[in-house]
Order: structure tokens, then C-alpha cells, then sequence
């Protein structure tokens, strides 16, 4: 399709609809590029906005190369992409390119420019960088032009054929204190958690031990009255035993006086 509605000839409104604004807009594509294999722009929109004319020198030198390995699938069945960082003026851009080869179509069809080539660009700058930097938890991030010992971490931005464009730089977390700060929530709910069932065993403890006190207290009344009980029953049973004793041998016992008499 694209063959069709850009190399055989410019289709705008196929081109907005497809590799122009639709990419800006769905998949923040910067800037949509087609080259053909003169060198010369065939197809530029920068920020979803066709560019006519659109002059290749407003890229680095990293292009020549990005471009040269996009090329290499030339003889293949079907294109291999090719990445690198490249910059478009003079700000870094992520950028993938790729042969415009036709698709599997009956009956088959070529194209009037084998070598052209569909570069698709995405800023590498403060606003990507914030998302990123919040996604991945990378304090500080930003790019420098050198190895930054002070940021403590840092990967080599690298353009086709291994070229060097810059350094990302950022602060790695101190992974004791991360650990620790990552672990907080669950620590505190364990702890809430914890401290809750040491409140209902302590509840249930007090509720035990209340309940043992007042039943030793009943138990303890309930031996006094037996106490009570059992000296009353052996007063009363030793009376009787000292009275059918005396009567036994014709005597009544007085109380008072301590007086026997006989029974006549």
C-alpha cells in the first residue's frame, strides 16, 4: 500500500490517514520520513505536519549509516528494520528504518524504487524522559555528553554503526533504603494486623481470667457454706451422742449445773 499510495505516486489524504498525522498522534511518532534511493526525501511530516522539500541535512551523520543498514535486506524476502539514535536537529530521536518492499500480492508486483526506505523518528527529550523516568523509577534522569560520575549510573546512547551521541544519566536507588521504603506498607500492615490480635488475645485473657476469679470466688463461698454446714451437723451429732450415752445408764444431763441425778 504504501509502495502504491507513495512511491507510485503522493496520495495526501492516504498518507495523513496511515504514515502522517495518524502515527503522530496514536503512537507520538515525531517525524515520519520516506528517502528514496537517490538520497533525496520522497515523503516528510515532523510533528504529524507534511514537510515539502524536506532537506536531509537537518539530520547527523548517523542517518548515512541508518540508512545503509536498512538497505542491506535488499535481497531478502521480506525487510529488516534497523534502530539507532540519531539526531534531527541536533536533538537526540529514537529511529527505526525499514526497506518499503511489496507485500505477498497475486498477482505480484514490484516497486519503482527498491532501495527506498520509511524512517519513523520519536523524540528523545524532557517530556519523554519525565515518563520514563517515572515509569521506571530513574531519579534524575537526563542526557549528558559525557559519563557523569555523579549521577552514579549511566547507559551509552548509541547511534548506527556504534557511534557515541551521548550518555542517559541517572541516580540509582540505594537498594537498603529501597527495600526498606518498598517494604513499609506490608510492615505496617502486619503491624496493625499484629497488633490487632494481641488486642483480642489480651481481651480474651482478661474475659478468662475474670471469669476464673469470680468462679473461685463462688467456689470459695460454696466451701464456706459446706464448712458451715459440716460443723453444724457434727455439733448436733456429738449432742446426740452424749445424750443417748447418759440415758443409756439412767442419767439425764443437764446443761446447766452440770448436775446428774438418778432416775428412780
Amino acid at each position: 500500500m504504501t509502495i502504491e499510495h507513495v512511491l507510485d505516486r503522493l496520495d495526501p489524504a492516504w498518507i495523513e490517514e496511515n504514515i502522517g498525522d495518524y502515527l503522530a498522534n496514536a503512537f507520538e511518532v515525531s517525524a515520519t520520513i520516506v528517502i528514496g534511493g537517490d538520497g533525496r526525501s520522497v515523503f516528510a511530516a515532523v510533528d504529524g505536519r507534511t514537510v515539502a522539500g524536506f532537506d536531509l541535512g537537518r539530520f547527523g551523520p548517523g542517518l548515512a549509516d541508518l540508512l545503509r543498514e536498512a538497505r542491506t535486506s535488499i535481497d531478502s524476502d521480506e525487510p529488516t528494520p534497523t534502530t539507532g539514535m540519531v539526531r534531527l536537529d541536533g536533538a537526540l530521536h529514537f529511529a527505526a528504518a525499514s526497506l518499503i518492499m511489496p507485500e505477498d500480492m497475486i498477482p505480484a508486483r514490484s516497486t519503482p524504487d527498491p532501495m527506498a526506505v520509511l524512517v519513523l523518528l520519536k523524540a528523545f527529550d524532557q517530556a519523554y524522559m519525565s515518563r520514563l523516568a517515572a515509569d521506571h523509577d530513574l531519579a534524575g534522569l537526563g542526557v549528558a555528553s559525557a559519563p557523569d560520575a555523579g549521577k552514579g549510573a549511566g547507559v551509552t546512547l548509541e547511534g548506527p554503526g556504534g557511534s557515541v551521541l551521548g550518555w542517559a544519566t541517572w541516580r540509582p536507588r540505594l537498594p537498603g533504603r529501597a527495600v526498606v521504603l518498598d517494604a513499609l506498607p506490608m510492615i505496617g500492615l502486619c503491624l496493625v494486623f499484629m497488633l490487632g490480635a494481641l488486642g483480642v488475645f489480651l481481651y480474651r485473657v482478661r474475659r478468662v481470667a475474670e471469669r476464673t476469679a469470680r468462679d473461685a470466688a463462688q467456689l470459695a463461698e460454696r466451701n464456706a457454706a459446706l464448712e458451715r454446714t459440716e460443723g453444724y451437723l457434727r455439733a448436733l451429732y456429738e449432742g446426740l451422742s452424749v445424750k443417748m450415752f447418759f440415758r443409756s445408764r439412767g442419767l439425764i444431763f443437764f446443761v446447766q449445773g452440770w448436775s446428774p441425778l438418778r432416775i428412780v
